[in-house]
């Protein structure tokens, strides 16, 4: 498919099973008057910048899906795609409907990404190839043994807790992931694919609000960031 030079591509992956939320599909619960998903394409689909979004969900939600989408407004999305057994692969199926030379890719469970960062993340493309959101870590981080035994304390000032969205020049992710799959590489985030053929990845400043929706906890949470947003 050709790359539109105008525009830029957002790969919303939520095909993901809920296990850590009881099997409860969190994409579907609410938080304030509206569901996670939505929270998490209404960002995209508001700015002028973003082309077109690449919805990547469970083949038995699509249904519900779509009709989210039009319950909800969301113009933006071009198509609905069935995932994969793994976020890897749900991401890979997602970039192959992306048209724009550049292209973001963001949890669907991830609600709170501000315009900020979607903005800085898009600015730094202009000068890499591969950028990606987070945050210095709060916590003292140990690396320990299988059995629980502390082997080293890691320097905190060295660590970032990284987020979504991130942000990749198409060609660059596409052959990035061709290789690790090639390879039989399982990667746990996108930006670990541009750094596995070598890409820098620039590290934007992002805010601890941009959590991501995993446990019931971070639904009490979630629903507080809401209210203090108003």
């Amino acid at each position: 498919m050709s790359e539109n030079n105008a525009t830029i591509s957002v790969v919303i992956v939520a095909a993901g099973n809920s296990s850590r939320m009881g099997g409860v599909n969190k994409q579907f619960l609410f938080l304030g008057k509206t569901p996670v998903l939505v929270h998490s394409l209404r960002i995209f689909d508001n700015l002028s910048e973003i082309g077109e979004i690449i919805l990547v969900t469970r083949s038995d939600d699509m249904d519900a899906v779509k009709s989210m989408l039009t319950a909800y407004d969301i113009k933006k999305v071009k198509t609905v795609v069935p995932g994969g057994a793994s976020r890897q692969e749900s991401v890979c199926i997602g970039l192959e409907a992306v048209a724009c030379n550049q292209v973001l890719i963001h949890d669907g469970a991830r609600p709170f990404a501000s315009k900020t960062e979607i903005l800085d993340v898009i600015d730094a493309l202009k000068t890499y190839d591969a950028a990606v959101v987070g945050v210095p870590v709060k916590d003292t981080i140990k690396r320990v043994t299988n059995d629980g035994i502390v082997v080293e304390t890691v320097p905190r000032d060295e660590l970032v807790a990284v987020m979504t969205p991130q942000g990749f020049r198409t060609s660059v992710i596409r052959e990035a992931y061709e290789k690790a799959n090639a390879d039989k590489i399982l990667l746990t985030d996108d930006t670990s694919a541009a750094e596995y053929i070598g890409v820098p990845v620039k590290v934007i400043q992002g805010s601890y609000e941009n959590i991501k929706i995993t446990t019931p906890e971070d639904i009490l949470y979630g629903e507080a960031i809401c209210r203090e947003r108003g």
